[in-house]
């Protein structure tokens, strides 16, 4: 179990106990959290076998990328008549679907990684299937209502989303078909991702999508600790609300709210880091 699953689960349990307001983080998408606390739920879970039913979700969103994935690959294999070609490019993009399933991304981890890779696959292969010549009103709009699903499953989808709003309008082949188009297909992902969207900048009390990108690039490239910061390095600036040092050796800290959770620092690290 990780760190991040830990979080997961806490979240869920926020979320499943209609503490909506507890839930809400920047940090941490909503999907895989809805996703542990139903199959916990649905399989009456107590605490002793929460973590092996919380991996057989973890290995059914696996088995359910690779039916996505094949989708896509069937597409993608419809855009070549000749039959060493395909049978060439299916050797090269199962070996690439392993690794960013098997090892970029993996089972053990519990992370809403592979629940993003669904809707990925799921995306793109909608987006190959489309006809530019007859683009279908109502699969817009679906594809539309499958990003903002995405997006709910990790926020790097929204960017995605955007992405993917670009190649749809560059595939309608620019024109006011093609703005209709990608009217409709946005139309779908705000009607998602909207909701989610206005109730997190009410809760964080300025707009935002999800503030994981900016604070990874504060974590990982600034080297800004991950909890516990309290100004260093120096220049990083000063923290708003740090945690509570209450010994410096052994180095102890409290944590008397506003966070609740298994361990509040990263139940919502960007509160901490603010």
């Amino acid at each position: 179990m990780s760190w991040d699953g830990i979080q997961y689960l806490d979240d869920a349990n926020e979320y499943f106990s209609g503490h909506w307001k507890a839930a809400a983080n920047s940090l941490w998408s909503p999907g895989y959290a809805w996703l542990l606390g139903s199959g916990l739920r649905l399989m009456r879970a107590d605490a002793f076998h929460e973590f092996p039913v919380v991996h057989l979700i973890n290995f059914l969103l696996a088995v359910c990328t690779l039916c996505a994935f094949q989708y896509f690959l069937n597409g993608m294999l419809r855009l070549f008549q000749s039959a060493p070609v395909r049978f060439t490019f299916t050797l090269i993009a199962f070996p690439a679907f392993l690794y960013a399933t098997l090892d970029f991304t993996n089972l053990e981890t519990v992370t809403p990684d592979l629940l993003m890779h669904v809707f990925v696959y799921l995306v793109a292969a909608q987006l190959i299937r489309l006809n530019p010549a007859q683009p279908q009103p109502l699969r817009l709009f679906a594809l539309g209502l499958l990003m903002g699903i995405g997006y709910l499953a990790k926020a790097p989808f929204f960017i995605y989303a955007f992405f993917c709003f670009g190649l749809l309008f560059l595939w309608l082949g620019f024109g006011s078909r093609a703005l209709k188009g990608v009217a409709l297909t946005v139309a779908g992902f705000a009607l998602i991702a909207g909701p989610y969207i206005a109730f997190l900048s009410l809760e964080k009390g300025h707009l935002t999508y999800g503030d994981s990108g900016p604070y990874n690039i504060v974590w990982m490239v600034n080297g800004v600790s991950y909890y516990h910061w309290h100004g260093d390095p120096p220049g990083s600036g000063t923290p708003k609300h740090p945690t509570r040092q209450i010994s410096a050796d052994p180095p102890a800290y409290e944590f008397n709210g506003p966070i609740a959770g298994t361990y509040p620092p990263w139940f919502d690290p960007i509160y901490w880091n603010e």
